[in-house]
């Protein structure tokens, strides 16, 4: 006879249930997009001199497009994203509202760009 059999375990009632992995959120891409568009509109409003409505624009309509594909997936990303999307957008319409109304700010533009085209050749 063998007298290496083993008992098998006790089952332990009232054992600690052990951890569960955290479900990983579900992202949406459209709502992570309007939210770097908008971003982009307003930062790019303030240094680029407000030519970028068009990114606003797009921001707005994907985070809008978000917001009504998935209502509950992320949805201040899409919300933030049409915010700063809106702004973007404003800051534009009044940026080219101020350079149509003031025909001083166009020769400013200019003699700046002119200063930073001399600027790029000297080093060269």
């Amino acid at each position: 006879m063998d007298n290496n059999y083993q008992q098998p375990p006790i089952p332990q009632y009232n054992a600690p249930i052990p951890p569960q992995l955290p479900i990983k959120p579900e992202t949406n891409g459209l709502a992570i997009a309007s939210l770097i568009l908008g971003i982009i509109s307003v930062v790019c409003c303030i240094c680029a001199y407000g030519f970028t409505g068009l990114t606003g624009v797009v921001g707005l309509i994907l985070g809008i497009v978000a917001n009504k594909q998935k209502p509950g997936v992320q949805k201040g990303l899409a919300t933030t994203g049409i915010i700063l999307s809106v702004i973007g957008i404003v800051l534009a319409v009044v940026y080219v509202v101020l350079l149509i109304a003031s025909p001083s700010m166009l020769e400013g533009l200019q003699s700046l760009q002119d200063s930073l085209e001399q600027y790029q050749s000297t080093l060269q």
